[in-house]
């Protein structure tokens, strides 16, 4: 069941960037970043399908490699933060948030070095 919605998902995402780059013309489809990341994960999930299907549905070990690519589709929702305001409010906040725990991070690792050093 897995492999069928993933299957039909895949089809729909060929199906509207098909569409998008005939409506928006090649220039002013590869205009927009976001288009250029759909022209990388498409290609790359239609492999997995071919080799998916090719295998049987068995050996897929063998291609982890390309379903790997399969978690920058994440990145497609990043495309809602440019048109959503509240969204990128929120997605201003997490960065600040990530920026500060990393600086707190940072300087934990820092402490625990030199306290390693010591001895204590």
């Amino acid at each position: 069941l897995i492999h069928v919605t993933n299957s039909v998902c895949l089809w729909l995402a060929v199906v509207e960037c098909t569409m998008r780059m005939i409506g928006l013309g090649p220039k002013l489809f590869f205009s927009d970043v976001y288009n250029h990341l759909d022209m990388v994960l498409v290609p790359v999930a239609l492999i997995a399908e071919i080799f998916y299907y090719s295998s049987s549905g068995g050996r897929v070990e063998e291609l982890q490699w390309v379903l790997a690519f399969r978690t920058m589709r994440v990145f497609r929702i990043s495309k809602l933060m440019t048109s959503l305001r509240g969204l990128r409010v929120l997605q201003n906040v997490i960065a600040q948030t990530v920026h500060d725990v990393w600086s707190i991070l940072i300087i934990t690792i820092i402490v625990l070095f030199m306290l390693s050093i010591l001895g204590v």
